[in-house]
């Protein structure tokens, strides 16, 4: 992102409109077991049923729910349902613990 001002240009306090473009270097941090991790509702994929863990899943970018983590090397498990806000709004969010990482 450019400074412009002191300030970055371009940048919102709305989480869910992060977005990387192709080809861009950026920083991220790599998940370790036992972290706890906040994602939105909509951030997840799929269908929670009785789904109890979050992997990632090929060609998408969004971690979808699943039973099965036994091919994965990342996987979240379920700990509960919470909320983020943004702004005025509150916005509906699971709260997961990193158990393969």
């Amino acid at each position: 992102m450019p400074v412009v001002g002191g300030k970055y240009k371009g940048i919102t306090d709305d989480p869910r409109e992060f977005e990387i473009p192709a080809g861009t270097v950026f920083n991220m941090f790599k998940p370790t077991k036992e972290d706890e991790i906040i994602i939105s509702a909509d951030g997840i994929g799929g269908t929670k049923g009785s789904n109890t863990h979050v992997a990632p899943a090929n060609g998408t970018g969004k971690l979808n729910w699943t039973s099965d983590i036994s091919g994965v090397s990342l996987a979240l498990v379920y700990e509960g349902d919470t909320f983020i806000s943004i702004g005025n709004e509150r916005v509906d969010a699971y709260r997961f613990r990193v158990v393969k990482a």
